[in-house]
């Protein structure tokens, strides 16, 4: 193989090789969300306080409204609010578990900001067993 061909290899792994890396960094800089949402616990019985919160990446204030949604394991709305973030992003809400939330299963919490969804889920133990659909 003469030098010129030897070059030629070297230069194409090197770019190969550095593509690959610059890759990984991109990704690992910009995989994070810019919204999160999470709850205190896995699991909640009649009663409890369930605390939901979360994060804004770069909160700026200009758009200084999250929604909160939670469905319940049939999949209808049980509850829905709004809060604020606070200047630094952050945002959290409480809901006693009650009422709409009776019924045993899985729930699913979304919020919402700047039309921008994330969720999370949270197990509700000790209510009613839900019907079985037909």
């Amino acid at each position: 193989m003469n030098v010129t061909g030897k070059f030629l290899l070297a230069f194409l792994c090197i770019s190969i090789a550095s593509y690959g890396l610059s890759g990984s960094v991109y990704a690992s800089n910009h995989n994070l969300l810019p919204l999160s949402v999470a709850t205190n616990s896995d699991s909640y019985a009649a009663g409890d306080t369930i605390l939901i919160f979360g994060s804004i990446r770069d909160y700026d204030g200009t758009s200084p409204i999250v929604t909160i949604q939670i469905f319940g394991p049939l999949g209808g709305m049980k509850f829905i609010d709004q809060v604020e973030p606070k200047s630094d992003g952050t945002y959290e809400l409480t809901k006693i578990a009650q009422g709409t939330i009776n019924l045993t299963g899985e729930y699913t919490v979304k919020a919402m900001w700047n039309k921008q969804p994330v969720e999370t889920i949270f197990e509700f133990v000790g209510g009613a067993a839900p019907e079985p659909l037909d």
